[in-house]
């Protein structure tokens, strides 16, 4: 992918413009997991209210974020291979020209989609154990239904002897 860009080309990127690029879509991918998160927690909100079709848009809104960072990860690696291409190794991609964002080696939106990773693995974590809880006791609630029904069915159920009349006319 990179090198189809990089090759025929009078005007390389630099490598400063590819590691602006990358840091970009790494902003961009911070908020795609920010919203993943948000997310997780609208769906704890639905499972704790029943709520079924708050549940589905919610999951559905999930796996179009999801693809979204895939694609976003595609056009960084691409971006590192461009830079390797450059420079033999994608080792300056890991300098931060954003000072505003912290200090020192590493840029900060990678700790920071690090930490909302973490949170959104949490929050899937709970989300599960309140899903099988509900399932739980939808189980459970099926189940005593169905004992309330042959219960039901027992009471119908006349013996063979029995006159079709009225009681008055049995006895």
């Amino acid at each position: 992918m990179g090198a189809a860009r990089l090759t025929g080309s009078s005007s390389f990127p630099d490598t400063a413009s590819l590691v602006e690029r990358i840091h970009t879509c790494r902003a961009e991918e911070l908020t795609r997991y920010e919203q993943l998160l948000e997310l997780s927690h609208a769906q704890r909100k639905a499972i704790i209210e029943s709520d079924i079709d708050s549940l589905v848009w919610a999951t559905e809104e999930k796996s179009r974020l999801i693809q979204m960072i895939e694609t976003l990860d595609l056009r960084i690696s691409g971006l590192i291979d461009d830079i390797s291409m450059l420079v033999g190794d994608g080792s300056q991609i890991h300098q931060c020209r954003h000072p505003e964002l912290g200090s020192g080696f590493g840029c900060p939106l990678n700790a920071k989609i690090a930490r909302t990773m973490k949170e959104i693995l949490e929050a899937e974590r709970e989300n599960q154990a309140l899903l099988e809880d509900a399932i739980s006791v939808m189980g459970n609630e099926i189940r005593q239904l169905d004992a309330g029904g042959k219960a039901v069915k027992a009471y119908q159920v006349r013996p063979q002897d029995a006159s079709s009349g009225d009681l008055d006319e049995t006895f």
